[in-house]
């Protein structure tokens, strides 16, 4: 494999950033009373900013890359 190029791991590193701070916010709406559709929603937007921060961090820490 080739791993990634410097402009892929800079946004990745962007990416990161993003989807923590997103994940926060996720994190602090939780806290507060909702409904179960909000608690539905917030579940698949949690699992999509998961996965965008898994993608993310396997960019950023793949040897063959750098």
């Amino acid at each position: 494999m080739a791993g990634f190029s410097r402009q892929e791991r800079q946004d990745a590193a962007r990416t990161e950033q993003a989807c923590r701070q997103r994940l926060a916010e996720i994190e602090q709406a939780f806290a507060r009373p909702h409904s179960s559709e909000e608690n539905r929603a917030l579940n698949v937007e949690a699992q999509r900013v998961l996965s965008g921060l898994q993608y993310a961090l396997f960019v950023l820490t793949d040897e063959a890359g750098a």
